[in-house]
């Protein structure tokens, strides 16, 4: 539904026959289409898929009807989730689960500790060029996680290597029982995707790991594959490369990690909406928090400026920099543990969503 500045109701586009998840998401473009998520079932009824799994995307006309749309929905093997986002080509990015047995992820060095599951989903990114008029679409460009592993457990096995030096690869024994909330097999959990076209980069949250990454968007889909589509960049949690302890852990179960748009204020920084689950009032780290962390923990927004370079590569010593946030204290009494987001309006102000008790709050 789309509301005006007083909330008001000011439209709806019908959903049925399809299905809306908790997770799903709706962005209104400037040619008056609607890009959204939907899925044909429901996902928590075959118990085949990790939370947030959707599998279809769409494009929407004003009066309701599909004009374009694209699944990827294969039971137990991979689904489209979370978040979508779109290109100033018209092209669209997707983020998608893919599942590996274990005996698969054992044979790339995993330990076979966590996730204790029959399945490990990991992720990869699509890029989607939408035809809207015969209604196909080509993937034009995909980045795969798993391309970029890495592992100190077993010598004898692939993607071994010192976590500490590899910064821009993803520990796939980081995880442990505990350390993730919301979680049925999934290594990463991405939750949000978006892209910067002036950088040609793009950002990717998962809140399992508590950080934030950067990959490289301008590379082939081949040389994604190779060390060239490794993080150029990571932000919020050092345990992830053995760089610092869990109280040194900025972001906690964040979401909806995005560049400001141009002309808004902050244009180029980056905002997230950090939910809090497994940090305490006082900001330590609290892995066994009771109660999904409600009396204990507080969500709080930020805004990041980057050590970005002049030429567009990160310094890797240096920390963002905090802009602006709100309740970094926890003083609001305010707390969402999961999903939410959040977005710069034109007159400087924030806006975002409390997912918990279903709340847009302007500050």
């Amino acid at each position: 539904m789309l509301a005006d500045e007083s909330g008001e109701i000011v439209h709806e586009w019908p959903v049925e026959p399809y299905r809306q998840h908790e997770a799903a998401v709706a962005y209104l473009l400037e040619n008056g289409l609607l890009l959204r998520t939907v899925s044909k079932r429901d996902w928590l009824d075959p118990g085949v898929f990790p939370v947030g799994a959707n599998g279809s995307v769409q494009l929407v006309d004003w009066d309701g009807n599909v004009v374009w749309g694209f699944d990827v929905d294969v039971a137990s093997k991979h689904i489209l989730h979370h978040d979508v986002s779109p290109m100033p080509n018209g092209n669209i990015l997707v983020i998608a689960y893919h599942a590996f047995s274990r005996e698969e992820f054992a044979s790339l060095g995993w330990d076979g500790v966590y996730p204790i599951r029959s399945a490990i989903w990991m992720g990869k990114v699509l890029e989607l060029k939408p035809n809207l008029e015969d209604r196909s679409t080509e993937i034009v460009w995909q980045w795969n996680s798993w391309d970029h592993m890495v592992q100190d457990k077993f010598e004898d096995r692939p993607n071994y290597g010192d976590v500490s030096l590899e910064r821009g690869k993803i520990d796939m024994n980081y995880l442990r029982d505990g350390m993730v909330s919301y979680n049925a097999g999934q290594l990463l959990h991405l939750n949000s995707v978006d892209y910067n076209a002036e950088l040609d980069q793009i950002v990717l949250s998962s809140p399992a790991f508590a950080e934030l990454w950067i990959i490289d968007h301008s590379i082939s889909t081949s040389e994604t594959a190779s060390e060239r589509g490794d993080f150029l960049y990571r932000f919020g949690n050092p345990m992830t490369t053995k760089s610092g302890g869990p109280n040194d852990a900025v972001l906690y179960w964040q979401h909806d990690t995005h560049w400001i748009d141009d002309g808004l204020r902050g244009a180029g920084n980056i905002l997230v909406y950090n939910n809090g689950n497994h940090r305490r009032m006082d900001g330590t780290y609290y892995m066994h928090q009771p109660g999904a962390g409600f009396g204990s923990a507080y969500s709080d927004l930020l805004e990041l400026e980057l050590p970005l370079q002049k030429d567009r590569t990160y310094d890797w010593a240096e920390q963002p920099t905090v802009v602006w946030s709100w309740n970094s204290d926890g003083r609001e009494d305010y707390y969402s543990p999961f999903m939410s987001g959040l977005t710069r309006l034109p007159n400087g102000n924030t806006i975002f969503v409390s997912a918990f008790d279903k709340r847009i709050i302007e500050v």
